[in-house]
């Protein structure tokens, strides 16, 4: 069973919340709260598994509880404010579902959760994931299927798409964690890369290969992310 927190300083978002989840009787809701201070109350007391987070609240935010929380408790954030997406794809949320929350969106979360009989990794971002990106100060959704690779840049990761490159704050070690194994392959210790952006594969140096992308841009598999890479593919 896992044990959840409603956190919205909404009564009829946390019963609207309340009802849709009676869908999902692997999901027990052990108790509401209305603004952060009293989740931070209920959280001392009371076993959690997840917290069902509004992002906007009086007093302190919905993403300034998420970011103390301790990382083993999970969130899911309910909102009605599409531009912190990209925030909470930072700090590692289940999901970022947007209102008025619908029961697919919220099916989806409740499984990745693990609240599903369908056994899957459930920390990973599915591939219709949204989120805001800037290019030339111009805010873009983009979607994971359309993230061509990411890049290790200092404490930040170079995110690479058809409308061109962004910056997100994280490591390319902690996002590799949230990303489905079966699209996307850390080919270097710099770069991740969406499989199915992969045009063309041929030999490279030292026993590792060599890929261009969909964009032209050619990028380096090392040797050891190679026979790997080989098996994916279905290389010989």
């Amino acid at each position: 069973m896992i044990k959840a927190l409603v956190v919205d300083d909404e009564r009829i978002a946390r019963a609207e919340l309340r009802r849709l989840l009676q869908a999902h009787p692997t999901v027990e809701i052990v108790g509401e709260a209305k603004d952060a201070a009293e989740a931070n109350t209920l959280l001392a007391s009371l076993r959690t598994d997840v917290v069902f987070l509004d992002m906007d609240m009086p007093g302190e935010s919905g993403m300034g509880l998420a970011r103390r929380l301790p990382d083993q408790l999970r969130v899911v954030f309910c909102t009605a404010h599409s531009a912190f997406a990209t925030e909470a794809f930072e700090i590692n949320a289940v999901d970022y579902l947007l209102k008025p929350i619908s029961p697919e969106g919220l099916a989806r979360a409740v499984t990745r959760l693990g609240g599903s009989k369908v056994h899957q990794r459930t920390d990973c971002l599915p591939l219709d994931f949204a989120i805001i990106l800037k290019f030339n100060d111009v805010g873009r959704v983009v979607r994971l299927r359309e993230i061509e690779r990411f890049e290790s840049v200092g404490n930040y990761v170079g995110v690479h798409c058809r409308h061109g490159a962004a910056l997100i704050v994280g490591t390319i070690a902690r996002l590799e964690q949230r990303l489905d194994p079966g699209h996307f392959l850390r080919v270097n210790r710099a770069e991740i890369v969406r499989l199915d952006a992969i045009v063309n594969i041929g030999n490279g140096a030292n026993g590792g290969l060599d890929a261009t992308l969909e964009s032209g841009k050619t990028i380096e598999i090392s040797r050891r992310q190679a026979q790997l890479m080989r098996t994916r593919m279905a290389m010989l």
